[in-house]
């Protein structure tokens, strides 16, 4: 019996009667008309195609639903958990409800429609239709979770002006609501109570053509829904009120309604206002009685919230920086300039012979004298405004002292009172300072006159010759300026009968190296200098210590060594003098090393070779490397040391009368 019931079941819905004598029906694709008998639910798609009357009850569709017939819900309940597709006769909802999960969309689908419109990502054709949604019952309400496109054009189904009737209920919509412009401007047109609320979470997009169209009352529970100029209705509700007087309507003003507004540090907001569509004037109140200007509305800007600047153009002394600032709430930007830097001042001032401290001068200006043979004694120089970190550091040379320390800006280099003359200078810039600057300086020295200018650390003087300094320019440059000489020999005593010493900045003597050994039975020989042999040949006598020094260094620096001792090993550096082996204790020396220190060892290289125990005279080596014999237990008896500039030509297999007789320098076991 129960499969002839299903059957009957099937049949009836073919021929269009409804009948259901259960609540659930499985099936997808059904058709639908007639009247319910009870709650019902269909579990897919459905379609109605002819008039169906849900007589009170509930019709649950668990899918999408086409109506092309009447629906009439008669105080019914209809739920769609999909879309509703509406494209002909009318849903009357009385004082029911509809509760739709998707889309509710009033028009005919099709490929190459008369219109279309967009909701979310997609797009959709449409022609019209002669469908209608029909509330005029206080009671009836719509629920939408999507959106409702409402786009009726056609009055053959007796609505006025082919129109939607909404005179009473609500229409609640958590998504978009469109009315499509079909050719006609009177597709909605809410009348008596009708109002709709939205009730998203997100923006809502409201899209309302045509000059008769508009809203009878608005409910938003929406807190990111924004209300403009643009919306025609009558009246804006109690904001987040579930049931709304709409007896509030002042037919003095025909107000609209502005929800509140919170400002930002990007745009105003407002308050709630109301503005007449008639005479456009605001008021504070819905019943129009306190009126108001529209700057009184307005909720000014937020001050912006500005993060740490970040430099768009460095500042220099020529040109002013920019600074750019964001702010952290919404990116704006704004710029503000760096003031253009300070340019730097540098003094200086001399200590002449004779005549005590000169005044301070400044910017390539002379300072000491010229033609009164007069020594410089002691300078002092200093900057102040300085635009970046850093300062002026200054050196010179001394009579009978040699290279002094470093003096940084302010201190005195050189002496007072000593009667001691300055024989060279070297200046230059620390820091930042060194980044964005050079200093250039010169000076005027005995019997050689005006030398070249120097920059940034050079030598500038002589070294050597006992000349004094006489006279000095110094100058600060910007980075890569070139040096206006012409200005600068204006600014000191260059005449015809000044000497000058054009293209050299520094002249000094060829410096050299000076040595003596200590030899078994011997003892301390005499210093031999430059290549000379010191030491013994033929003799079988071992070397047992050596001193070394440099002569007439026109660099700052020095030279050191340390010699492999008998019994001992690698004795520690000795420099200057200092004596390298043992004494008194018949030990010999069985290799060597030797090197340059400081500045001498960017200007010159140190070669030496030995005459080793056995072996003879060994090949030259240079600026530390090792020279003899190691685990052989065999003496040296004979060295030569010889300083080259560098770049020129090193001492050759046979130097002095002496030919090596091996190629190596250093021969272990």
């Amino acid at each position: 019996m129960r499969k002839i019931g299903c059957l009957l079941i099937a049949i009836c819905m073919i021929i269009g009667l409804l009948y259901i004598p259960q609540s659930t029906v499985h099936a997808d694709g059904i058709k639908l008309s007639g009247s319910l008998t009870e709650d019902t639910v269909i579990q897919g798609d459905a379609e109605i195609s002819g008039s169906l009357d849900l007589a009170g009850y509930s019709l649950t569709i668990q899918g999408n639903v086409d109506i092309y017939g009447n629906v009439m819900l008669a105080g019914g309940q209809l739920t769609v958990e999909g879309d509703v597709n509406h494209s002909a006769k009318n849903i009357v909802i009385g004082n029911g409800s509809v509760d739709i999960s998707g889309n509710y969309i009033q028009a005919k689908l099709s490929d190459e429609g008369a219109y279309s419109f967009n909701i979310g990502e997609n797009e959709y054709k449409a022609a019209a239709t002669d469908a209608a949604l029909v509330m005029d019952d206080a009671r009836g309400r719509m629920n939408v979770s999507g959106a409702i496109v409402l786009s009726n054009s056609n009055s053959s189904v007796g609505n006025v002006d082919g129109s939607n009737i909404l005179t009473a209920g609500i229409i609640s919509i958590s998504g978009d609501f469109l009315t499509v412009d079909t050719g006609t401007d009177s597709n909605f047109i809410p009348r008596g109570n009708h109002v709709v609320e939205f009730a998203g979470t997100g923006a809502q997009a409201i899209t309302i053509p045509g000059e008769k169209n508009g809203f009878n009352g608005i409910i938003i529970n929406n807190d990111n829904f924004v209300l403009d100029d643009s919306f025609r209705y009558e009246r804006l509700l109690d904001v987040n009120s579930d049931t709304p007087s709409i007896d509030d309507v002042n037919r003095g003003h025909i107000v609209i309604g502005f929800n509140s507004k919170d400002s930002s540090c990007s745009e105003e907001g407002n308050i709630v206002y109301y503005r007449c569509v008639d005479c456009g004037k605001y008021f504070s109140n819905q019943d129009a009685t306190e009126e108001i200007t529209k700057e009184d509305t307005i909720v000014q800007k937020k001050e912006h919230t500005w993060g740490e600047p970040v430099i768009i153009e460095e500042a220099t002394t020529k040109t002013a920086g920019v600074k750019r600032y964001t702010c952290t709430v919404c990116g704006e930007t704004k710029d503000e300039a760096i003031a253009r830097l300070s340019s730097p001042k540098l003094y200086y001032s001399t200590h002449v012979q004779s005549f005590g401290w000169q005044d301070e001068v400044y910017d390539g200006e002379l300072s000491g004298t010229v033609g009164q043979s007069k020594r410089l004694e002691g300078i002092i120089i200093r900057m102040e405004d300085q635009p970046y970190e850093g300062n002026i550091s200054y050196r010179t040379h001394i009579q009978g002292i040699g290279w002094q320390d470093w003096k940084e800006d302010g201190n005195l280099s050189g002496t007072s009172g000593e009667n001691r003359r300055l024989e060279a200078i070297q200046i230059k810039l620390t820091g930042a300072m060194a980044e964005h600057y050079d200093i250039y300086y010169r000076v005027q020295a005995q019997s050689y006159g005006w030398l070249d200018w120097a920059k940034n650390g050079e030598y500038s003087g002589t070294a050597g010759y006992a000349k004094r300094l006489e006279a000095i320019q110094i100058v600060l440059l910007d980075k890569g300026d070139s040096l206006d000489k012409a200005r600068l020999n204006g600014k000191a005593e260059i005449t015809s009968a000044t000497k000058v010493t054009a293209g050299k900045t520094y002249i000094s003597k060829e410096p050299s190296v000076r040595y003596h050994t200590h030899v078994q039975s011997i003892g301390w020989q005499d210093y031999v200098m430059n290549g000379v042999m010191s030491g013994t040949s033929g003799q079988a006598k071992r070397l047992e210590a050596i001193e070394m020094n440099l002569m007439d260094r026109p660099y700052d620096g020095g030279i050191r060594y340390k010699t492999h001792i008998q019994g001992i090993g690698w004795q520690d550096w000795k420099e200057d003098g200092e004596m390298s082996g043992t004494s008194g204790q018949a030990k010999r020396l069985e290799a060597i090393s030797i090197e340059l220190t400081g500045d001498m060892a960017d200007y010159y290289d140190v070669y030496y070779r030995v005459h080793a125990q056995s072996y003879g005279w060994l090949n030259w080596t240079r600026n530390g490397g090792y020279a003899g014999t190691s685990g052989l237990s065999k003496r040296l008896e004979g060295i030569q040391v010889v300083l080259v500039k560098k770049g020129s030509t090193p001492p050759g297999v046979s130097y002095q009368g002496i030919t090596s007789v091996q190629t190596r320098a250093y021969i272990q076991n």
